[in-house]
C-alpha cells in the first residue's frame, strides 16, 4: 500500500478554488479548478441582500408581511453563526486528520503494525508531531469560542490533555504511551468529524434561506416602485434564489460524499482481513452507491467509473494485493471529489456569513 496523504489547499481568487493532493511524490494538482456558481464576492452578496431588504422596508405593502415573519427572520439570523462555526470546526478537524496521518506513519508500518521501538526515528516523529500539536491547539482554541462550546467541552478538554501526553511521551521517546495518545486523537477524529458534518447539514436545513427567498419573492410581486428599481429587484431575487438552490444542492452532495468517505475508511480493514466478505458487501451496497454517484459525464465521474471497473476486475481475479491497490485508488478519487464539494461549500458559507449585517439592520428597524 502506498501511504497517501490528501492535503487540501485552497487558493481563492475571485470565484475559483484550486485544490491539490499531497502524496509521496509531493503536491499533485487535482486537475480541476472549482468554478463557483455564485458569481460575486461575499461583499457583493451582502450588498445584494441589503438592497433587497431595503426594498422591503421601503415598500408599504411589505410592512405587515415583514412583521408577521419577524420570527422567521430572527431565526435565519440566529442560524447563520452556527452554520459558519460548524463548517469551520469540520475544516479544522479535517486539517488535524491530515497531520495525524503523517505522524501515524512515522510509528506504524504499511501493514498498520506498530514499529519496533528500535526502528522508530524519533527526530522524524518529533518533526511530524509539531504540525499535529499546532492543529490540536488551533482546533481547541476555536472550539472554546463557538456558540456551542459548552456542548463540546468534554472532548475538547480531553483533546487538550492528549496534546500534553503527545508532547511529553514524544520527548521521552515513550513509544507505547505515545501510540496510546495518538489513538485518542484518532477517536476524536472518527467521532467528531462526522458529528460536525451532521450538525452542519442540520443547520443548513433549518437556516430558512429558502423561506427568506420566498418572502422576498412575494413582496416583490407587490412592488409599486419604478421600472428601473423593479428590474433591479427582479435580478436580485433571481440571484438570491440561485444561492438558496445551490446551498441545498451542496448540502445534499456534501452529505453523500461524507458518508461514502466514511464507509470506505471503515471497509479498508475488511479488504485486508476477509476479502470474500468484502466482496459480498461491495456487491450488495457500497459498489452500487459508488456506481450511482459516478453516473455522470463530467471528468471526475468518468475517472471514478474507470477506477470502479478496475476494482471489479481485480475482485474477479481475487488477488489481494491487486484488490488493495485498486480499492485505494477508488478511495483517493472519492476523497478528491469530497474535497472539491467541501471547498465549494466552505466558499458559499463564507458568502452567507455576510447576510448577517443586513438582517440585523432590518430587524432593528422593524
Amino acid at each position: 500500500m502506498t501511504n497517501t496523504l490528501t492535503t487540501p489547499t485552497a487558493d481563492m481568487d475571485g470565484d475559483t478554488i484550486t485544490a491539490t493532493v499531497q502524496d509521496s511524490r509531493g503536491p499533485v494538482a487535482i486537475g480541476k479548478t472549482i468554478t463557483q456558481n455564485i458569481g460575486y464576492t461575499p461583499e457583493q452578496f451582502a450588498e445584494l441582500v441589503a438592497r433587497l431588504l431595503d426594498t422591503l422596508q421601503k415598500t408599504p405593502k411589505a410592512h405587515p408581511l415583514l412583521h408577521n415573519t419577524r420570527a422567521m427572520l430572527e431565526h435565519t439570523r440566529r442560524q447563520l453563526r452556527p452554520l459558519i462555526e460548524y463548517k469551520e470546526m469540520h475544516d479544522l478537524l479535517q486539517q488535524m486528520a491530515l497531520s495525524y496521518q503523517v505522524v501515524y506513519y512515522t510509528i506504524y508500518d504499511e501493514e498498520e503494525q506498530l514499529l519496533p521501538v528500535e526502528l522508530v526515528h524519533w527526530r522524524i516523529v518529533g518533526g511530524s508531531c509539531f504540525p499535529l500539536l499546532a492543529d490540536v491547539r488551533k482546533l481547541c482554541a476555536y472550539a472554546a469560542i463557538t456558540s456551542f462550546a459548552i456542548d463540546i467541552a468534554d472532548w475538547r478538554l480531553d483533546l487538550l490533555q492528549t496534546h500534553n501526553e503527545l508532547e511529553n511521551t514524544q520527548s521521552r521517546r515513550d513509544l507505547a504511551n505515545f501510540a496510546a495518545a495518538l489513538r485518542d486523537v484518532s477517536y476524536v477524529l472518527n467521532t467528531q468529524t462526522s458529528r460536525m458534518n451532521d450538525r452542519l447539514i442540520g443547520c443548513i436545513d433549518t437556516l430558512g434561506l429558502t423561506t427568506l427567498v420566498t418572502l422576498i419573492t412575494r413582496v416583490h410581486r407587490e412592488l409599486s416602485a419604478g421600472a428601473d428599481r423593479e428590474q433591479q429587484s427582479e435580478a436580485d431575487v433571481r440571484e438570491l434564489t440561485t444561492v438558496a438552490d445551490r446551498l441545498i444542492a451542496l448540502r445534499n452532495e456534501h452529505d453523500r460524499w461524507q458518508q461514502i468517505d466514511n464507509e470506505l475508511r471503515r471497509e479498508w480493514p475488511g479488504v485486508e482481513v476477509d476479502l470474500h466478505r468484502f466482496q459480498g458487501r461491495w456487491a450488495r451496497s457500497l459498489g452500487r452507491k459508488l456506481y450511482t454517484l459516478s453516473d455522470n459525464t463530467v471528468a471526475w465521474a468518468q475517472e471514478l467509473l474507470a477506477l470502479l471497473r478496475r476494482l471489479d476486475a481485480t475482485l474477479t481475479q481475487g488477488e489481494r494485493p491487486l484488490v488493495l491497490a485498486a480499492f485505494e485508488e477508488c478511495r483517493r478519487a472519492v476523497t478528491r471529489r469530497f474535497m472539491e464539494v467541501d471547498f465549494e461549500l466552505r466558499a458559499l458559507c463564507g458568502v452567507l456569513k455576510e447576510v448577517g449585517s443586513p438582517l440585523d439592520q432590518l430587524l432593528e428597524q422593524l
